[in-house]
């Protein structure tokens, strides 16, 4: 979520931009991405910042002098430049420098550029066409925090987006050593990612504008992920996989299955029917995490988690490759700690929080909460392995009965005799 001020200087970017004619909203993403490298590019010359620097050449009406400037802000970064036409238009980029001076990218502890991104396109109200809405950025938290991704270890999100679980990933470990493997299919989206890594401190990121499911390769130790839901995956590109489905959704579990290395460990968002369909791509997938990878939880979300673009239900599912099948921690999330309408307003309870100690490594066996989960032996799962949590948690805990003592209930006897004694006696006299 934007701080106040910031969302403030986005919008009136944006303003800026519509107004000079380009109708494209990633332009701002651009423009965004190019104002944030400038004021990260590196030492000032004659003493003088970048970001002066162009704002003088923008006074001027030097293009020439504004697009080799931006452009080699960019390029210095690693990052590939949009549109030269985009800083050729000086009286906007003399605007535009003045509003990049009111954001600060400097700040580690949020997807500055992705939260820029995601308020573009919530002002246009096309957030979540195509699968491009982002996952919240406290369920993010939650994920990277229940997989532990340590030192060393190489991290992957096969759909990528603007690269919010990578950057999370590498605000756990607290930038210590580790590879950041990103794919992502949409060449916008990957510029955006690439950016967001640099932005954010990350050295080295391997952002890959492909489509994922060309690559079975097993080469994360980590898998972290929020795949498209919705569509259907042509044969050609269906070949590799076992599964038979057309289904996205059950293409990218089966290909996050093949590429993690052996012990390496996935939180993965799924669409909740994913997990009781009795579709036979469904059910391959659902049988091969139990039997072959050791399904360690089901947690089903609340269904307006990622409003206000969708309300369609979701899970998560953590497993690791080759791990011992056993018991599998079924749990469902009633509250998030936000309002489940389209505002999305803090609320203070979370289920989430309750949950996390139970999933980590060596986590504590003790019993959960009955409405918040339970763990449920793989025999319980049947031949189709449902994974549905509602199918094994309680709804409700019918209220405990009190426990009474012998000489309670035989005083509440004798009391009951005593009235109906009372009772027969008054019969009696009137009878007479």
């Amino acid at each position: 979520m934007l701080d106040p001020s910031v969302r403030k200087a986005v919008d009136q970017l944006w303003d800026l931009v519509w107004s000079a004619g380009v109708t494209n909203p990633l332009a701002v993403v651009d423009y965004l991405t190019g104002l944030f490298a400038l004021s990260r590019s590196g030492a000032a010359v004659d003493g003088r910042a970048p970001l002066a620097l162009v704002a003088e050449a923008a006074a001027a009406g030097d293009a020439p002098r504004c697009v080799a400037l931006m452009g080699g802000a960019m390029e210095s970064l690693g990052l590939s430049t949009p549109d030269e036409a985009l800083w050729r238009d000086t009286a906007l980029l003399a605007r535009a420098v003045a509003c990049a001076r009111l954001i600060t990218p400097g700040e580690r502890n949020r997807d500055l550029l992705g939260d820029c991104f995601e308020h573009v396109l919530r002002r246009l109200s096309t957030a979540g066409h195509f699968g491009q809405f982002r996952t919240p950025r406290h369920v993010v938290r939650f994920l990277v925090s229940a997989v532990d991704p340590r030192p060393g270890e190489a991290v992957l999100d096969p759909a990528c987006g603007t690269a919010g679980f990578l950057i999370a990933a590498h605000e756990h470990r607290r930038g210590r050593a580790g590879a950041y493997l990103g794919d992502e299919c949409d060449w916008t989206m990957a510029r955006i990612a690439a950016a967001n890594m640099i932005l954010h401190g990350v050295q080295g990121a391997d952002i890959r504008r492909r489509d994922a499911l060309t690559d079975t390769a097993a080469e994360a130790d980590v898998i972290l992920a929020n795949p498209p839901f919705a569509g259907s995956v042509d044969a050609a590109r269906r070949r590799a996989f076992a599964s038979g489905s057309a289904r996205s959704e059950v293409l990218f579990l089966e290909l996050m299955m093949q590429r993690l290395k052996p012990g390496g460990r996935a939180a993965v968002v799924v669409p909740a029917g994913l997990l009781t369909s009795p579709a036979r791509g469904a059910v391959y997938v659902r049988r091969k995490l139990v039997r072959e990878h050791g399904l360690r939880a089901v947690i089903e979300l609340p269904a307006g988690v990622f409003r206000p673009y969708t309300d369609v239900r979701s899970a998560v599912l953590l497993w690791r490759r080759g791990g011992r099948a056993g018991d599998v921690l079924m749990a469902r999330v009633r509250s998030d700690g936000y309002s489940l309408d389209d505002r999305r307003e803090p609320t203070g309870a979370s289920d989430l929080d309750a949950l996390l100690p139970h999933l980590r490594d060596g986590a504590d066996r003790a019993a959960l909460p009955p409405l918040l989960g339970r763990r449920v032996r793989r025999a319980e799962l049947g031949d189709a392995c449902v994974l549905g949590p509602g199918r094994y948690v309680a709804d409700a805990v019918p209220p405990a009965r009190a426990e009474r003592t012998m000489a309670a209930v035989l005083a509440d006897a004798a009391g009951s005799a005593g009235r109906l004694g009372g009772l027969l006696a008054a019969i009696a006299e009137r009878a007479r």
